[in-house]
């Protein structure tokens, strides 16, 4: 097996390329600019060259802001890639899995969300990322896709990761807390990756327990006792200026869970595994 991670400067993909050198997992890697992924010539090259069997797809336009503005550069990384990848993997008999989100979700439910549930995205961000699914099944059916939200880790460039170190600035944090989902840590999604690389379908992954940014904060807090920053809690509508963010988009991992016969981690254990590393 050759596995061969897209996107590894990330936050997930330096998180799965630094695992498979740790499990002794043969592994590629690619960044930015090595390969064109909008050519499907320079796709097939790579893994022919590298022997490439297995692909995990990390890259995408994750700004959920700019993507109203950027729309068909938000189309381009998280739906026209993603279908590349597909055509080459189809082509090639590879192993594909692919990284979408809770944002493909319109947040109206009160309860989990399961895989077979209808997808509304809200914004071009989510409507982009379930564009690349759809793009990406019909391509190449056998292809893996994993659902994740609210992802935190080493490198990361989201509050949920900057945590510990805007805590111990002391300063005031203005937090949304009417926005609910689950929080997922990278070392736990590329952990669980690994162990999906011989199947297909689509699957949601988070840690246990449902929480939103400020009960996050609450939580990093104690873990950080010197730090004295207060927080002031604010509503979504009075943060963001357009409503394209589900209200609540805990997604339910009990399909994942049977099939791998696991248990995900609650967020509150692995954020303090995670303080480890980020104090």
């Amino acid at each position: 097996m050759k596995l061969w991670v897209v996107g590894a400067s990330g936050l997930l993909g330096s998180a799965l390329l630094e695992l498979c050198r740790t499990r002794g997992v043969d592994a590629a890697s690619s960044v930015r600019g090595d390969v064109d992924l909008f050519c499907l010539e320079e796709i097939e090259q790579f893994v022919q060259s590298h022997q490439i069997t297995h692909i995990v797809n990390c890259v995408a336009y994750t700004n959920v802001d700019l993507a109203e503005e950027e729309v068909e550069l938000a189309y381009q990384v998280n739906a026209k890639i993603p279908e590349n990848l597909g055509k080459i993997a189809a082509l090639l008999s590879l192993k594909l899995i692919h990284i979408s989100t809770d944002f493909v979700f319109s947040g109206e439910k009160n309860e989990p969300y399961r895989e077979e549930d209808l997808c509304a995205p809200l914004g071009n961000y989510g409507k982009s990322k379930l564009e690349g699914e759809r793009l990406l099944v019909s391509t190449f059916p056998s292809a893996c896709i994993v659902r994740t939200s609210n992802l935190f880790g080493r490198g990361g460039k989201s509050l949920s990761s900057k945590l510990f170190q805007l805590l111990q600035t002391n300063a005031p944090l203005t937090l949304v807390f009417d926005l609910v989902s689950r929080a997922t840590y990278s070392k736990d999604l590329a952990e669980l990756l690994i162990a999906l690389l011989p199947h297909s379908g689509i699957f949601h992954f988070a840690n246990v327990g449902s929480c939103n940014r400020l009960q996050m904060a609450e939580e990093a807090r104690l873990l950080l006792p010197k730090s004295s920053s207060q927080f002031l809690p604010i509503l979504s509508r009075d943060c963001f200026a357009k409503h394209i963010r589900p209200r609540y988009s805990v997604l339910s991992t009990k399909k994942i869970e049977a099939l791998l016969n696991i248990k995900p981690r609650s967020w509150q254990e692995a954020l303090k595994e995670f303080s480890q590393h980020a104090l």
